[in-house]
Order: structure tokens, then sequence, then C-alpha cells
């Protein structure tokens, strides 16, 4: 029986897997807005609308977490809240691109089903540590 340890010690990755862009675990990505690499999208389910539809501001430096749309609420400040206004028309904020299977025009499916379906599978991502043992071989 060959076990994956010994399988990972006989192969070496190639320079392009090497060089190559290494994704992060989407291991609690729930709890990580702003998205993108600007961080101009405050929730994953601004993330999943087409990107003309996603909002053109929102409000930063709130800590309470919005479970519905998967981001921190970033909606106007209150009297005497202080807050950062993140304002997608200036260059370098904008938050356009990323259209994933948003921009898909022969789908017949019903995308904001799809939406929700995947907002609710990424809150199962959690990062709780896992009390089962590893499994001792491969068989």
């Amino acid at each position: 029986i060959q076990h994956a340890e010994d399988y990972r010690d006989k192969v070496a990755p190639s320079f392009a897997q090497l060089a190559g862009y290494k994704s992060r675990p989407l291991a609690g990505i729930a709890f990580a807005a702003p998205y993108l690499h600007n961080n101009s999208v405050p929730s994953i389910a601004q993330l999943l609308v087409e990107p003309a539809k996603r909002v053109k501001e929102f409000w930063v430096g709130r800590r309470e977490y919005d479970p519905e749309t998967l981001g921190y609420v970033s909606t106007a400040p209150q009297a005497g809240e202080d807050l950062f206004r993140y304002d997608n028309s200036i260059p370098g904020n904008h938050n356009s691109g990323h259209a994933f299977g948003t921009a898909a025009a022969d789908y017949q499916g019903d995308r904001e089903q799809d939406r929700e379906a995947l907002i609710e599978f990424i809150k199962t991502l959690d990062v709780t540590p896992r009390t089962q043992a590893p499994l001792e071989s491969c068989e």
C-alpha cells in the first residue's frame, strides 16, 4: 500500500506550480470582508452580483457582522460614528470585474436561488478545528 506522504516525496512541483498564484484557503472566508484585492466589495452578497449593480460606496469601521450578506454592516454612519467612506469611483477603488457566474448570457438557472445557495455553502467553510483523528491509511 502506497501512502500519500510516500507519493509526495517522489513528486517534484514544476516551476509553473511554484511560481503561480497561490489562492488562500476558503475556510473562514465569510468573515474576511471586505473583498477583492482593494477591499472594494463590502460583502459576499455584493460580490455575487453583476459588477455594474454593486454598491458605489459603503462605510467601513463597524464590528457588527451581517450573517445574511456575509459582510460587516456598511451603511451610512449614525450621529457620533466615526467611519471611513469607501468610494468606488476613485481610481484604484473600482469594484468592476470579477463577474464570476453573473455574466453567462446563456445561463438558464435561477441566479438568485444559486446566490443564496452559495452564501449558505460559504457559511459552512468555518475555521473550527476538527476533532476527528486523521486516517492512518488510505485503505
